[in-house]
C-alpha cells in the first residue's frame, strides 16, 4: 500500500499504526486505549477478541502496579516497524533484508534443471557440496558489497548513536524531535548492517562445512 504525502497520507498512517487485525471478522478495527500499550518481544498482556464481539486486553503473566502494559505487535522486520509504527528495535530477531532473485534464470542453469523449489531451497540437501560451496561464496560476496554500499560502518553508527542519544545532542539542536528521529534512522541502518554481518558469518560457518566433505 502506497502511503502519500497531505491530510490523506497522514490520516492513512495513522489509521496503520493504531488499527488492530481480526482474523475472526477477517478486517481491522481501531481500539480505543488499547493502541497506547507499547511493543514488546516479551510482552505482559494480549488482545483478545471474544464471543460477544467484545475486544479485551488480558494479562498474561503477573504485572506489578505501575508497570506498563507491553504488547506484542507481531513478527515484524524493522523495516514494517518503522514505516507501520515509527519505531525499530534495537537486536530485531524478525529482522530481513531482501533482494530479488530472478528465479527463472536460476531453474534454466542445468545444475539445478529437474529439481524443484524444494530441494533447491533444502539446506541439508544441497545439489553437492561442491555447488553448494560455489552458491555460499557468492552469497559471501553480495552480501560483502552491500555492507560496503553504506556510507558508515558498525563502529561509526554506534558512536553516533551514542552521541544522538545524550540529552545534550537534542539541546545543542533545540529540536528533541529531530533528534530523536535522526537517532531511529541510524539506528534502521545500524540493523540492517548487523543483518548483513551476522548472515556473513553464517554463510562462512556453513562454507566451512562444505568444503570439511
Amino acid at each position: 500500500m502506497a502511503v502519500q504525502g497531505g491530510p490523506g497520507g497522514w490520516a492513512l498512517s495513522l489509521a496503520m499504526s493504531r488499527a488492530f487485525g481480526f482474523k475472526r471478522v477477517g478486517g481491522w478495527a481501531l481500539v480505543p486505549l488499547v493502541d497506547m500499550a507499547n511493543h514488546a518481544l516479551a510482552s505482559n498482556a494480549e488482545i483478545r477478541f471474544g464471543e460477544d464481539g467484545v475486544v479485551r486486553m488480558m494479562a498474561n503473566k503477573q504485572v506489578s502496579a505501575g508497570a506498563p502494559i507491553l504488547l506484542k505487535y507481531g513478527s515484524h522486520d524493522n523495516a514494517n516497524l518503522l514505516l507501520s509504527y515509527g519505531f525499530v528495535l534495537a537486536d530485531n530477531p524478525a529482522d530481513t533484508f531482501a533482494w530479488p532473485l530472478d528465479m527463472e534464470l536460476l531453474l534454466e542453469r542445468s545444475s539445478v534443471k529437474g529439481k524443484s523449489l524444494e530441494q533447491l531451497g533444502d539446506w541439508q540437501q544441497p545439489l553437492s557440496a561442491g555447488h553448494e560451496a560455489l552458491v555460499m561464496k557468492a552469497l559471501v560476496g553480495l552480501l560483502t558489497v552491500l555492507y560496503k554500499s553504506f556510507p558508515t560502518s558498525i563502529q561509526a553508527d554506534r558512536a553516533q548513536l551514542v552521541q544522538l542519544q545524550q540529552p545534550a545532542a537534542a539541546a545543542a539542536g533545540g529540536d528533541a524531535l529531530a533528534a530523536e528521529r535522526h537517532a531511529t534512522a541510524v539506528q534502521f541502518r545500524l540493523g540492517l548492517k548487523l543483518l548483513l554481518e551476522r548472515s556473513t558469518k553464517d554463510l562462512i560457518v556453513r562454507l566451512k562445512e562444505l568444503l570439511q566433505q
